[in-house]
């Protein structure tokens, strides 16, 4: 009998730790991705779409292409949660520009108040990554 009750904990144990898995998987593919539970669906209702794009990013990269990596990373996050945040759906990325479409115009409105003021209050970027829009804007007003 010691012998059936090790065989039934061990199954028992197996099968709980077999449930968990699968709903740890299922809530991983839940969760992953972006939700479009905010994205405009009705073609009858007006909707709102913004685009980002960091200025000079090529000249960046040329310049800076160590920090721009971990740079661009923390743009994306800081963009994505905002974007969460002011009921946006990110419609596509491509490099460092992003699409968003919202159902109401004021939440695109809201998202790119936040955006300026949390990229300008950031104090995380790379000096490197300021160091070069300073030359840029060097170049460009002694080209004028």
């Amino acid at each position: 009998t010691s012998l059936r009750n090790i065989i039934i904990i061990v199954a028992v144990v197996g099968g709980l730790l077999l449930m968990l898995g699968a709903v740890g998987i299922i809530l991983a593919c839940l969760c992953s991705g972006r939700s479009n539970w905010t994205a405009p669906k009705d073609e009858k209702e007006p909707f709102t779409i913004i685009f980002t794009d960091i200025q000079s990013s090529t000249n960046l990269w040329a310049e800076a292409p160590e920090a721009m990596a971990p740079a661009l990373d923390h743009h994306h996050a800081l963009i994505r949660k905002l974007c969460s945040k002011h009921h946006g759906y990110e419609v596509k990325t491509i490099g460092d520009a992003f699409m968003i479409a919202f159902k109401d115009a004021i939440d695109a409105v809201n998202l790119s108040s936040a955006l300026q003021f949390d990229f300008y209050n950031d104090k995380t970027w790379s000096q490197q990554i300021d160091q070069a829009y300073l030359e840029m804007d060097q170049v460009r007003t002694s080209e004028n």
